[in-house]
């Protein structure tokens, strides 16, 4: 549940009243596109530099061939319920990186129409990637973590986050 505050919070702040993936994500036609996008739960954890997480989440702006924001990384330990939501967690602290984005020539080898991001920040391996979906596809958001020739060693499936869904699960999640 704090992960999902932080990131409303942190959209405001980036000045997006509209948080829904498909307006704020198409990259076609807009030099000024922002993005929050966030992982579910992951059961079994990720490493980024040496430290292990279980969420990730993203807020920021793409202008051009770059942009700024926010990575989100939370090492809590959560029980789940019977859909899958986290529920009672461990209390750490989530740790927040100002990052750099910069985009990258390599080709989509899929041709979803997918950009590739290096994503860079004090404190953050250099081998971490942002994949971002383009036009009408959905699928393809993904933080990509470690590669190293040609494999990955980590790919978290980030998802477009939207106000509204924060509103329905969370009530009122700016207060507090």
């Amino acid at each position: 549940m704090g992960m999902a505050k932080l990131i409303l919070a942190l959209a405001f702040l980036f000045g997006a009243s509209e948080l829904s993936g498909q307006e704020g994500n198409n990259q076609e036609g807009n030099n000024n596109n922002k993005l929050a996008m966030m992982s579910a739960y992951q059961v079994s954890s990720f490493k980024i530099g040496d430290k292990t997480y279980r969420q990730a989440a993203f807020v920021g702006v793409l202008k051009d061939e770059g942009g700024q924001g926010v990575l989100m990384l939370d090492p809590n330990t959560c029980g789940l319920n019977e859909f899958g939501d986290a529920q009672a967690s461990t209390r750490l602290a989530h740790d927040h990186y100002k990052v750099e984005l910069q985009r990258l020539d390599t080709k989509d080898p899929n041709k979803l129409r997918r950009y590739l991001y290096s994503v860079t920040g004090e404190g953050l391996p250099k081998s971490l990637f942002l994949v971002v979906a383009t036009g009408e596809e959905v699928a393809g958001y993904r933080l990509v973590v470690g590669v190293e020739k040609g494999s990955a060693t980590s790919v978290i499936t980030l998802e477009p986050y939207s106000e509204k869904v924060v509103q329905l699960l969370f009530q009122n999640p700016i207060r507090k």
